[in-house]
């Protein structure tokens, strides 16, 4: 450190402050998304770069898992698809709290009671389908139903954080279960890595309807692609990009920054251009919304799903042989 020190006096200090100034985040955020949001961060904070791992959250926490398992996490800043994973993290008290958050215009039920996650967004999941193909029904049921087999295509709840979320979230609901879940994948459901793959085997007819989240259907759609999209008469799976900070990073400063900004207007603001719903209530919703309605939260207890999620996939993966 010392001979740093003596290198950085020689070659003028501004080297020394660059060395400080980059925070490294891990994010489900789809990548087109996320760049967007470098570029608007680094507009109002130039000096700060910032490198990310971008994945689907179930590899990610594998990732972040054997991380700490060598005691060398190298996230500042996590920014994954749903409280699951953030309430686990908590728990192992690997996150920090940021009690210098501004919380005036977040809904208490978008942030963490001790301040260590906070939801960016809302994403409520639905069906998209081909504009030449009509469900049955717009009910979760339908997917049970003999006109959708060999219809439907969805993320993997081995890959995808949120198709997880969605499983056990049906799972444990009173009106389906198991019993569903059961029914569904004997109509044959083409399991894909994310909601980008379903997105594009929608588009292309390889199926029908596709489980995906709403913004990347609306966008779709904004956009001109032949689709249709609809919630679930029995409402949505809701997941918020819970942002959060993990404790002992070196970066700090930079990280809460940075998570400042997402959740500031000028960050939310950015957010709603890319097409999401915003989580602050001061920001409006984008217009593409109105098209479906009300986002009518499904039930979902954090807790619950977490002691239950990893069960549930090895059940599903049961279910499919």
């Amino acid at each position: 450190m010392r001979l740093f020190a003596l290198i950085c006096i020689m070659f003028g200090l501004q080297s020394c402050q660059d060395e400080g100034e980059k925070i490294t985040v891990y994010t489900s955020l789809p990548e087109r998304d996320f760049q967007e949001m470098i570029v608007a961060f680094n507009a109002v904070h130039p000096d700060i770069k910032i490198s990310f791992f971008r994945t689907g959250t179930t590899e990610l926490m594998s990732k972040l898992d054997a991380e700490f398992l060598a005691d060398n996490p190298k996230a500042d800043v996590l920014l994954v698809s749903d409280d699951i994973v953030m309430t686990l993290l908590r728990d192992r008290e690997r996150l920090e709290s940021l009690n210098e958050i501004d919380t005036t215009h977040l809904p208490e039920n978008s942030y963490d009671s001790s301040k260590s996650f906070f939801g960016t967004t809302l994403l409520g999941t639905g069906l998209v389908c081909h504009s030449d193909f009509t469900p049955p029904s717009q009910s979760l049921h339908a997917l049970t139903y003999p006109e959708m087999k060999e219809k439907v295509v969805m993320p993997s709840p081995v890959f995808s954080g949120t198709s997880a979320v969605n499983l056990s979230v049906f799972a444990a609901h009173n009106d389906f279960g198991w019993d569903f879940w059961k029914k569904f994948l004997q109509n044959n459901p083409l399991l894909v890595k994310g909601n980008g793959s379903v997105l594009d085997m929608v588009a292309k007819k390889g199926r029908m309807c596709g489980l995906i989240v709403d913004v990347l259907a609306l966008n779709a759609i904004k956009d001109g692609a032949g689709l249709k999209f609809f919630y679930f008469d029995e409402g949505a799976p809701i997941i918020r990009e819970p942002i959060g900070i993990l404790k002992g990073t070196k970066n700090y400063k930079n990280a809460l920054t940075f998570v400042t900004f997402i959740l500031s207007k000028e960050g939310q603001e950015k957010l709603a251009s890319l097409g999401f719903r915003p989580i602050r209530r001061d920001v409006p919703i984008p217009k593409i919304y109105e098209m479906v309605g009300p986002l009518n939260e499904m039930p979902m207890d954090a807790r619950h799903i977490l002691n239950r999620i990893e069960r549930d996939r090895i059940e599903f993966s049961k279910a499919l042989h």
